[in-house]
C-alpha cells in the first residue's frame, strides 16, 4: 500500500514538473516583437526616404524570416520518401485487413 502511494506521488510530482517547466518553452512563438537586423535596416531606410511606416509590415517580415528562413527549404530525401511510401502502404494494407475482418465478423453474426 505504501509502495503504491509513493509511486503515485512520484508520478504526480514528475507530471507537475513537466507541466511547470513546459510553460517556459511557449514564449518562442508568442514573442512577436522581435525585429531582425534586415528588418531594422529596411525600417531605417524607409524613415530616411520619408515613406509611410507601418510596424506590422516589418514585424510580419521579421517573423516570417525567423520562422521559415529566407527561402523555404526542401527537406525531402530518399529515406523520407521511402518512409512516406512505406507508411502509406501499411495504411492501405491495414484498412483492407480491417474491412475484411469486419466482413468476416458480419458473416458470423448473420
Amino acid at each position: 500500500m505504501n509502495k503504491t502511494i509513493k509511486i503515485i506521488g512520484i508520478v504526480l510530482f514528475v507530471m507537475f514538473l513537466s507541466v511547470y517547466f513546459s510553460r517556459y518553452n511557449t514564449n518562442y512563438y508568442e514573442n512577436r516583437n522581435v525585429l531582425t537586423e534586415e528588418a531594422i535596416v529596411k525600417f531605417e531606410q524607409d524613415i530616411k526616404e520619408g515613406k509611410d511606416i507601418s510596424i506590422n509590415t516589418y514585424l510580419k517580415e521579421a517573423i516570417a524570416e525567423i520562422m521559415f528562413g529566407k527561402e523555404e527549404k526542401d527537406y525531402n530525401n530518399k529515406a523520407s520518401t521511402i518512409g512516406l511510401k512505406l507508411s502509406q502502404g501499411i495504411e492501405i494494407g491495414f484498412k483492407k485487413s480491417l474491412k475484411l475482418l469486419f466482413k468476416c465478423m458480419e458473416g458470423l453474426v448473420e
